[in-house]
């Protein structure tokens, strides 16, 4: 069941303007994030006008206390050292 994302932002840097996330899944209108400077409203369906608030402190902390850790595969870096010894002794 894959979600699709779209989102749409502001033309300039306005105040009061919030960044709009459209979710959709199965290609049905699933709900609407927006985020603003002041808090993050979460909107069940697209046509929906009413949502659920949360400020900025109040988010961190649901996140701290209910979100799952993310989990990212660490890319190893290569030793440049010796990627340059490697070219030498092919020459």
């Amino acid at each position: 069941m894959a979600h699709k994302v779209t989102f749409s932002l502001p033309k300039a840097e306005v105040l009061h303007t919030d960044f709009e996330f459209i979710v959709r899944r199965n290609g049905e209108a699933f709900g609407k994030l927006l985020i603003s400077k002041g808090a993050v409203v979460w909107r069940r369906r697209a046509k929906s006008w009413r949502g659920k608030k949360l400020g900025w402190k109040n988010f961190d902390k649901f996140m701290n206390d209910h979100a799952r850790p993310e989990h990212r595969r660490r890319v190893k870096k290569r030793n440049p050292r010796l990627k340059k010894l490697r070219l030498r002794s092919r020459r």
